[in-house]
């Protein structure tokens, strides 16, 4: 088990006029700190009083510094109010994280008449290093202990009590996958549980009774169950492999249960395709796609006999195999990450750059003012020649040099103020038949002014402004600005600070959303494959890979096809054929060309289209064949492997929406939408009929 450095929590008290007033703050969920985010839980306890209110600050520090004290860079504060006679009152602060250890300092203060008073002062700094395993990391809210399953599977299992949940779901994103054998959750941690399926987390459920999937439950809602499931009692040496034991590099070993009854639950309905072994009647798991999500549902309560032993709390080995099968169908082979984890790399940096671009070769600019003040110097030395007066040179070429150069920086100034100072490409991915829809983004703002840049994050948005893209935004976290961030209510309000004028700044953003229009419906027939669009989207330049032979045009166990549109529904073209005159031949810079025809090789669609792909200039196509593509959709989530094959009867269709598609405010700049030029592309995962 990788080292693990638990989070500093600590407490202190102060007084406070004729009154008592302390504060406790504890960093991460359940003792758990890993990018992109984590909580810190602040709770101000009192002897009671007059009303209160403030703001409580946590104050980030980049490094220790060598012998001294820590540098704070930034500052993430939240208002908060008690009442009169109130004891206590608790908030949580999201804070973004990154690779290292996490250094800070909290402190509460006391509005006072439009300012803020410092009440209570950390007094010394806190810290806590971060999860560090190679190995996906796993949270469980369940009875069974299944952190003795350290070192039998190739997961990190960690276990997040229910007083421990975080009621902001951007916390939880630091799960590769959650575990929920536990029913009783209030409303809050539910919606927090699906919002982060919706926003790309995946999410295993194993109920302890039918009850938990009744109708308007948030479970039902996620796997699109319509009735309670019929229970069934099976023999557990029909799933032979669950009956092996479970070993251990050291030797250590979980004796085999040959003999056993398990009682499965059978769904009618709803988005599950089964997945697990066995007879497919009665598969022990189910997948469905939820948002940008996945849903696995286990098809029995993992906490009872044979997968747990009743007395101890502790997983056997068929509780083990049954478990690690279900992570490998879902998290192991890229599903449960999303695009920004493909899409927040250096390439991306570099097709979003604006400040770069803003006046073009400046190179360029430089020799035209020589060539321009050569040329003016050899006409007035005609000139001076002509009128006979040679004293007229050197003034004369001295006041054209500053003319020539003052126009050209002049100039450089307008345009640089001019046109778009926002550029983005938005991802939105949902199931085809799904309400959900995680969407994710990466853009460039351009800094016009050397001024402080605000961005105001809409409630439930996860914002990582950034200096630059590189890397795994999931794994490694974002390259954070100075910043001070303020959340007043559910919207935080972040201002950069040493920016400068004409700088890049980059930014990543994740968030979910429900909104209706945009669904699709897939019907199979012999040689083909039928889409009808049944929102009110048109979608452009459509790529759809189906993990089937539908034309008799695939390899590695993926067809790739292309339709120039599918108009919105009600339209001539709101259906679409799939067949052999659709399969995309030879290599991927076929489908660069289509784009180019559709939206112009300089158009945003074409750059955010070409980047979900991995698919970056003409040199990297030479000889390639979507193999590259593939993979990038596999790291992206949306394409789901088995044993590293594609997962049969899946599709994923991707196609640009009209740019209006979401909203340009949700971004969060303080640009006005005029100057924002964004590509939004839909990605729709689903299965076929």
């Amino acid at each position: 088990m990788p080292k693990l450095v638990l989070a500093f929590i600590f407490a202190l008290t102060a007084p406070l006029a004729a009154q008592d007033i302390g504060m406790t703050v504890e960093l991460g969920i359940s003792g758990l700190v890993r990018a992109p985010f984590t909580t810190a839980r602040v709770r101000v306890l009192r002897g009671g009083g007059e009303a209160f209110k403030g703001r409580v600050t946590i104050k980030m520090a980049e490094r220790a510094a060598m012998g001294r004290g820590l540098e704070f860079v930034s500052e993430f504060a939240r208002e908060i109010s008690i009442g009169a006679g109130e004891t206590e009152k608790a908030v949580e602060i999201l804070l973004p994280v990154s690779a290292g250890a996490v250094f800070g300092k909290a402190i509460l203060e006391r509005e006072e008449g439009g300012r803020f008073v410092e009440v209570i002062d950390a007094g010394r700094d806190f810290h806590s290093g971060l999860f560090t395993g190679q190995q996906p990391l796993v949270g469980f809210i369940s009875p069974v202990r299944y952190v003795a399953l350290q070192g039998f599977i190739d997961y990190a299992m960690w276990e997040i009590t229910e007083d421990q949940l975080p009621g902001d779901w951007r916390a939880l994103l630091c799960y590769d996958a959650i575990v929920l054998n536990h029913e009783g959750l209030d409303n809050e941690h539910y919606d927090a549980l699906t919002s982060y399926v919706a926003a790309g987390g995946t999410l295993i459920l194993s109920p302890h009774s039918a009850a938990f999937f009744a109708p308007g439950t948030p479970a039902a809602e996620l796997v699109g169950v319509r009735s309670l499931p019929n229970r069934v009692i099976k023999s557990l040496s029909e799933y032979s492999m669950l009956t092996h034991k479970l070993d251990k590099p050291s030797k250590e070993t979980m004796p085999a249960i040959a003999q056993a009854h398990i009682g499965l639950w059978k769904f009618a309905g709803g988005r599950l395709m089964g997945a697990g072994p066995g007879d497919p009647r009665f598969p022990l798991f189910s997948l469905a796609r939820c948002g940008a999500g996945r849903v696995a549902l286990i098809h029995t309560d993992v906490s009872l006999a044979p997968f747990a032993s009743v007395e101890t709390r502790l997983p056997t080995a068929a509780g083990g195999h049954l478990l690690d099968m279900t992570l490998d169908a879902c998290v192991a082979h890229g599903a449960g990450r999303s695009p920004l984890y493909v899409l927040v790399t250096p390439p991306t940096a570099h097709a979003l750059d604006i400040a770069g671009t803003r006046v073009p070769g400046h190179q360029v600019v430089v020799v035209v003012i020589v060539l321009y003040v050569i040329a003016a110097g050899i006409g007035m030395s005609m000139l001076a020649r002509k009128l006979r007066r040679p004293e007229l040179y050197p003034a004369g070429l001295l006041a054209l040099a500053v003319v020539a150069v003052g126009a050209a920086l002049g100039l450089g100034g307008i345009v640089k103020a001019a046109g778009e100072r926002v550029l983005a490409a938005r991802y939105i991915v949902s199931a085809p038949d799904d309400l959900r829809q995680g969407v994710f983004s990466v853009g460039c703002a351009y800094a016009l002014d050397a001024e402080a840049f605000r961005f105001t994050a809409e409630p439930g948005v996860g914002l990582n402004p950034r200096t630059a893209f590189g890397g795994d935004a999931m794994m490694q976290g974002p390259s954070i600005w100075r910043m001070d961030a303020m959340t007043t209510g559910k919207e935080t309000t972040m201002a950069l600070r040493d920016v400068a004028r004409g700088q890049n700044i980059y930014f990543d953003q994740t968030s979910q959303r429900k909104a209706g229009g945009m669904q699709l419906r897939t019907t199979r027939f012999a040689g083909g494959l039928g889409i009808e669009n049944l929102g009110d989207a048109e979608v452009r330049g459509c790529v759809v890979v189906v993990a089937a032979e539908i034309a008799g045009g695939g390899a590695d166990g993926l067809e790739w096809h292309y339709v120039k549109r599918i108009g919105a529904a009600g339209k001539q073209d709101a259906r679409v054929t799939l067949d052999k005159s659709t399969v995309l031949a030879g290599d991927a810079g076929a489908l660069l060309t289509r784009w180019g025809d559709e939206f112009g090789a300089a158009s945003a669609e074409h750059a955010a289209l070409r980047r979900l792909l991995a698919l970056d200039t003409d040199q990297q196509l030479i000889g390639n064949s979507f193999s590259k593509a593939a993979g990038t959709l596999k790291a992206a989530g949306l394409l789901s492997y088995v044993k590293n094959a594609p997962l049969p009867g899946q599709y994923v269709l991707i196609g640009a929406l009209a740019p209006n598609a979401v909203s340009a405010q949700t971004l969060g700049t303080p640009v006005d939408p005029g100057a924002i030029r964004q590509a939004c592309v839909w990605c729709v995962q689903g299965r076929l009929e």
